[in-house]
This record gives C-alpha cells, structure tokens and sequence, in this order.
C-alpha cells in the first residue's frame, strides 16, 4: 500500500447538492427512521457511475488501493467502501453499517474484487467505540486500518527481502499492531501477491547494481543517471504495479535518497 491523493473535489453526482444523492440519501434514511437496517440493495449505487470509477481509478493511477495491482476500471474491479455502508462483520453479532457514509467521496477507493470480496469484505475492526449513527463523531474512532488518503501505509507496512519475499508491519506499536491488522484483514501477504511482487525483484535489482557500479566509480553524472531511474521505478504517477515493495527494495538497500517521494 502506499499513500493516495484524493481530489477535493468529488465528482458532480456525489456531491452534497446532487439531486441523485440528496434522493438517495433520503431513501436510506426513510429505512433507519422506520427502525430497520438498509441492506445491500436498498442502496442507489451512485459510486459505480462511470464518472465516479474513472475517477477513482485515476486517483489511484489504475491500482488496487490495498494490494496495488493494476486493474481494468471497468472489469475485475469493485468500488470500495473503507467503512462498510450495510454491515460491518464482527464475531456475533455483526454490527450496523456505517450507512450514511455511502456516498461520501471520502469513503471511496478503487480496489480490485479479489482484495474487496474475498478478504476485507465488510470488516472494519476497531479499538474501542464504534461509531453507530450520523449524529457519532468518527472523529474518536480508532480503526485498526489504514486510510491510504490520509495516513501513509508505508510507515505501517514494510518487506522482507530475504527467501520468502513476505510482508512485514513496520515500526512499533500503534505502527505494527495497525500495519498487521490491514496485512492480515487484506490479505496482502496472500501467496499469489508474493509470487508477483518476486518477479519485479531482477529489474530492482539491475537498476541497483547499476547504481553500485556508479557510486565506486564516482561518476556523478551517471549517478545521477541511475538515480532518475530508480525514481521512476518507484513514482507512483504512473502505472507501476507493487510501488510500496519497490520503495522498500531500494530502501532496505540504502538508496532511500533515490526513490519517489510523490
């Protein structure tokens, strides 16, 4: 994972003076006043409208918000509620959802189906107290996951380049409670991510020979050089799959000054 820049602005259908979303929330809100919880369907998906995807996946340069995958914005991908708007699952029983922060631009991410449907599904774990209706401050909730549009995931999260090549909590605690529970809860230390994070590891690895060869040199220009290249390696402007893992890798091999900063 590896921090996101939201725009302030979210796209016309999701703003508070929408007609859309002023219906929308009303029919939700009719359902919490007659005392019953919406479910799944009683939602107008305003967040799957073609404007909104594109410009959620264009805030995240194509990837999956948690396992940073580049995926088609229209196939093989899910709209991501960070707080779940129907439910949030819990050991019995499960909790209500956060339902009035289903449109909220803030609450959205691009996130590929395998990420959203198969591992984080509805949870939300926290510590201490939930926030159950509008009228809650979310302000004092302390979620266990990270929020990649307002924290930095790569003070929580870390890798281990040694055999196998796995996902490790960085810091300590709150950071490696907090960085374990959003591996854990994601799944980002899943197998299949491991054995395609692995194959980038020979281009890191080139680009940082490259760049061994030139600091014994002392050639600068070409320092410079193989400089631009790791930063372009590890930038997140473009479509590079894995950015937190190639920042780590050159990181962890003290060519920090070299990598991205965007």
């Amino acid at each position: 994972m590896i921090s996101i820049e939201r725009p302030k602005t979210p796209p016309s259908v999701l703003r508070p003076t929408s007609e859309s979303r002023i219906n929308a929330e009303a029919a939700i809100q009719q359902i919490i006043d007659a005392g019953n919880d919406p479910r799944s369907t009683d939602f107008d998906s305003l967040w799957g409208r073609k404007p909104v995807r594109r410009a959620l996946w264009n805030m995240q340069n194509g990837r999956c918000c948690y396992c940073e995958r580049y995926r088609d914005k229209m196939r093989e991908s899910d709209i991501e509620h960070f707080r779940p708007k129907t439910e949030v699952e819990e050991k019995n029983p499960s909790k209500p959802g956060y339902w009035w922060l289903a449109y909220e631009w803030e609450n959205l991410f691009f996130a590929c189906r395998l990420c959203n449907q198969e591992f984080k599904k509805t949870q939300f774990p926290i510590q201490g107290t939930r926030a159950i209706s509008s009228a809650d401050n979310l302000d004092v909730e302390e979620p266990y996951l990270i929020d990649a549009a307002k924290e930095n995931p790569e003070d929580f999260i870390d890798y281990d380049f040694t055999h196998p090549l796995s996902v490790n909590p960085n810091g300590k605690a709150p950071n490696r409670e907090r960085g374990n529970k959003t591996i854990e809860v994601c799944g980002l230390d899943r197998q299949d991510l491991g054995l395609q994070r692995k194959v980038i590891i020979p281009a890191l690895r080139a680009i940082q020979n490259r760049m061994i060869l030139a600091l014994e040199s002392g050639n600068e220009v070409l320092e410079r050089r193989i400089g631009r290249q790791i930063s372009d390696a590890t930038t997140a402007k473009v479509k590079h799959e894995f950015v937190g893992m190639r920042r780590a890798y050159f990181r962890a091999r003290d060519l920090g000054e070299y990598v991205a900063t965007d």
